[in-house]
């Protein structure tokens, strides 16, 4: 077994074993956090339940109050009941109290805060806020005929609620309705009913959960609001009779499954609140904990082997290298001084050796071999520049032919182009060329671009046709086109437009690029400016060095091509224009580019 796979398969192991018992400490904490969490948001939204249902009822009270501290409705309630125990007592003073008791149950502040407030009497006088549209009143019913007046009648200094109920004043719909009512103080003075709509009174509970249920129970055993519609509560009445508040894991016979009870109870309202949340819920947590338990020990141990299995290439890189070096050496490559990187001191004093047997071998050959190799190599570059374009030839029309046989004419077309292309770029006999065989080329870039970047790419050549046959050095636009593309473009996913302009002014000829990228920044236009005066400066001291140096495909690069074959007929602008925009002018002399 090598050494690699012994330090990899001993540190593989160590680290499962520590995986598994990091994974186990973090998973069985996880576990009793998620069951403390569960607890402490249980009591703290019963509490904030039993909080904002103080508030309302508060204001169903303020309401109530805000009547009963009206003396003109008490005494209006006074007349209406004294009118119903004398027949003989005049019907408009029966109107005029009526209408006087329902100005103040229209007033803003009641209509604005409650669905409806309602006074009403065993005479069956019905008076109501909001009494018109939907909410009509009506007036035929009478107040034996109200299920839950036996719980307010005698309780005079006492109000009552009444739980989710349809709203039993209603004409045309019964809408569903939490009560607050009170006897009013006096002899056969009547009641007064606050309703707020269900609907309002969730939405003043701000209370939206999926995960929780919302039980609001009275000390009667009542049910005033439940969120699932619960029909049988006794289950949790009998707890809140026999827990009071706190929180607790209970199993449910009704539904026969276990869960986690919160309950606050209020002695404003006389009402608690209970906020339940099924075992279900909390498994399906906590199995979410250990599965993801299972991704970090994963992810932890993926990341220990690709540790190990860096460090050991790193520690067995050294030996490798020196064993390839020792297969790969021949007499031709003796004296080659190849360095191994991050090698020890005994792999470093191994190598020295090895190198100084090479170097004494390679010594005593040296006079001998020196003329035999450079005659070598001098025919292997004149075969290699035969071979080469032949050999891509060859290969670019086996791959068309493969695609002819696909029936897939862009595989035949983009090797078409990029023939054409080679063709074009690798014929060394002619270094200048005219624009429109340049265009030409450049239609056929154009192609292959266009097959890479599908919609994201769109190019168009715009031409004179007076200066299509005046030539110009090979393959200068596309090293301007190809700059736009890898350099004006960078993390953007734009359509890359390509525009090529050229036309002649006076006796000058101008060729532009333009693209839509995101231009030259201040900065990098001066740099490029200094780069082309140095060029300048340079090609007037020794023309023989600058052109030797030229090379690449960079703009500097071909600025100083340019200006090495045109010299000072040649100009060469540089701008951002909605984009980068380079225009080169050459001075025409007898219909030829000025040399």
């Amino acid at each position: 077994m090598k050494f690699r796979t012994k330090l990899f398969a001993i540190y593989a192991v160590f680290m499962l074993v520590v995986t598994v018992i990091i994974g186990s400490i973090y998973y069985s904490n996880h576990y009793r956090s998620v069951r403390h969490q569960e607890e402490q948001s249980l009591e703290f939204f019963a509490n904030q339940m039993s909080v904002r249902f103080d508030d309302i009822v508060t204001k169903m009270e303020y309401g109530i109050n805000f009547l009963m501290s009206d003396m003109n409705v008490l005494d209006n309630l006074i007349l209406l009941s004294n009118s119903r125990k004398n027949i003989n007592f005049p019907e408009i003073y029966k109107n005029d109290a009526k209408s006087a008791i329902l100005k103040s149950l229209n007033s803003y502040f009641l209509n604005n805060n409650f669905y409806r407030v309602v006074i009403f009497n065993i005479y069956g006088d019905v008076l109501a806020s909001n009494d018109m549209e939907d909410a009509i009143v009506d007036s035929s019913v009478h107040a034996e005929d109200i299920g839950w007046l036996d719980q307010v009648t005698g309780k005079k200094n006492k109000s009552i609620l009444v739980g989710n109920h349809p709203d039993d004043w209603g004409l045309r719909y019964k809408q569903e309705v939490i009560s607050l009512v009170k006897e009013i103080q006096g002899m056969n003075l009547g009641y007064v009913e606050v309703q707020v709509l269900v609907d309002t009174f969730i939405k003043d509970l701000d209370w939206e959960s999926e995960e929780y249920e919302l039980l609001l129970v009275q000390s009667n055993g009542e049910v005033l609001y439940s969120s699932e519609g619960r029909k049988d509560c006794s289950f949790y009445i009998d707890i809140m009779k026999d827990k009071g508040d706190g929180v607790g894991k209970y199993y449910n016979p009704t539904i026969e499954e276990t869960e986690l009870i919160a309950m606050k109870y209020s002695e404003h309202s006389d009402v608690t609140v209970l906020m339940i949340e099924n075992e279900k819920i909390i498994k399906s947590k906590e199995l979410l904990y250990f599965y993801s338990t299972i991704a970090a020990c994963v992810l932890f141990g993926g990341l220990s082997m690709l540790f190990v299995w860096g460090s050991s290439n790193y520690l067995t890189r050294p030996i490798k290298r020196m064993q390839q070096l020792m297969e790969q050496t021949e007499l031709e490559n003796m004296n080659q001084n190849i360095l191994i990187d991050n090698s020890s001191d005994e792999m470093e004093a191994l190598y020295g050796t090895y190198q100084g047997l090479m170097e004494r071998l390679s010594e005593a050959m040296k006079k001998e071999k020196e003329s035999s190799l450079l005659q070598v190599q001098a025919m292997f570059d004149t075969l290699q520049a035969q071979v080469n374009p032949h050999f891509i030839y060859n290969v670019l029309n086996v791959i068309s032919n493969k695609g002819m046989m696909l029936e897939d004419e862009s595989i035949c077309e983009i090797c078409t182009s990029l023939a054409t292309m080679l063709r074009y770029s690798t014929n060394t006999r002619e270094r200048f060329a005219t624009i429109g065989a340049e265009i030409m080329y450049l239609e056929q870039y154009g192609f292959l671009l266009k097959a890479r970047y599908k919609h994201r790419f769109e190019y168009e050549y715009t031409i004179d046709d007076d200066i299509v046959e005046c030539q110009i050095p090979k393959l200068t636009l596309q090293q301007l086109i190809e700059n736009s593309i890898y350099h004006g473009f960078n993390n953007s996913t734009e359509i890359m437009k390509i525009k090529v302009l050229g036309w002649q002014e006076d006796s000058v000829v101008y060729l532009r690029v333009h693209d839509n990228g995101q231009g030259f920044e201040e900065e990098e236009i001066q740099k490029l400016e200094d780069k082309f005066e140095q060029v300048r400066l340079r090609y007037r001291k020794s023309t023989e060095i600058l052109e030797m140096e030229i090379g690449g495909m960079g703009l500097v690069n071909t600025y100083a091509r340019l200006y090495l074959i045109y010299g000072e007929n040649l100009n060469f602008f540089i701008k951002n224009a909605e984009g980068a925009e380079i225009t080169i002018g050459i001075r025409l002399k007898d219909n030829l580019l000025q040399v």
